[in-house]
């Protein structure tokens, strides 16, 4: 992940916002529609292409991670 980071220059792909040293390090979002700590695993130098990094902000209004988000509450709320 910190590759990819590395790759796109701590800059989010999305707002082109600058990651500052200190702060939360910038989302690795993965193109293919794996998301969460779960998709670390899966994780490959040969996949970077797939893998993109956004801010937290921009990653957590990606409607695909909205969508996840929503499905993980209703299953967790039951």
């Amino acid at each position: 992940r910190e590759w990819v980071r590395v790759r796109d220059n701590h800059t989010c792909q999305i707002c082109f916002k600058k990651w500052m040293p200190d702060s939360r390090k910038f989302d690795v979002h993965h193109l293919n529609g794996l998301c969460g700590k779960k998709s670390k695993d899966y994780d490959k130098v040969s996949e970077m292409d797939g893998l993109v990094t956004l801010c937290h902000k921009c990653h957590m209004n990606l409607e695909s991670v909205k969508s996840k988000m929503l499905k993980a509450n209703r299953i967790a709320c039951g």
